[in-house]
Parts: C-alpha cells; sequence; structure tokens
C-alpha cells in the first residue's frame, strides 16, 4: 500500500501515486515493486530531475537500484528493490513536475508494503 498517494494544492499539478499490485515475495529472496507517478493534464514530470525513492531506512533497499522509466512525458515508473526478508519500507519519492511556466521538486511520501 502507498501512503500519499495524492498531491494536488491550489496551481500545483495533480500528481499522483500508482500504487503497485501486491508482490508476493519470499522472505529469502529480493523483491521488485513498481510504483507509477502520473502528472495531471497541462503538466509534465521534468525528464532533466533524476526522480529517485529516498527510503528512511537504506538497509531495507537492495544495492542496486533501477533508474525511474519514463512512459511518456507524464508517466513513469520507479521500481525500486526491496533487501530479502523486508516486511515493508517508507521513504520519499524525489519527483520534478513542469507546466508551460516553471518546474518544482517535490518529495512524495511513499510506504510499500510487498
Amino acid at each position: 500500500m502507498i501512503a500519499g498517494l495524492l498531491l494536488a494544492c491550489g496551481a500545483e499539478p495533480d500528481i499522483a501515486l500508482v500504487p503497485p499490485p501486491p508482490a508476493g515475495c519470499e522472505p529469502t529472496e529480493t523483491c521488485e515493486l513498481a510504483v507509477g507517478v502520473r502528472a495531471g493534464p497541462g503538466f509534465h514530470l521534468n525528464r532533466d530531475y533524476p526522480v529517485r525513492f529516498v527510503a528512511d531506512a537504506a538497509d531495507r533497499l537492495a544495492s542496486d537500484q533501477p533508474e525511474f522509466t519514463f512512459a511518456d512525458n507524464r508517466n513513469g515508473t520507479q521500481v525500486v528493490r526491496l533487501a530479502a526478508g523486508t516486511s515493508s519500507v517508507s521513504g520519499k519519492l524525489k519527483v520534478s513536475w513542469c507546466n508551460e511556466e516553471a518546474c518544482h521538486i517535490d518529495e512524495l511520501a511513499v510506504t510499500l508494503d510487498p
């Protein structure tokens, strides 16, 4: 499950986190969860800003983390690899979104439960 599913304030865009389906991970194996990010109409994700997940407890992540993948200007996916035996991990997904006038950086609160 993901905490902080939607960020929407005034002139800011709808930046939505698309929750991953339950992974059914084995406790002895590394687990991958894909978190989708979607910018609302009139906004796009900033390709010049490195989107990344920063865990509150870094030891709960596997050492090799994949880069963010853009599906198009408004949608992308961050795969997060959890270390073997991890039951859940919280952190922030750092993302930048833009409209025609400016770009902004946000940190979206995320909790991943495999």
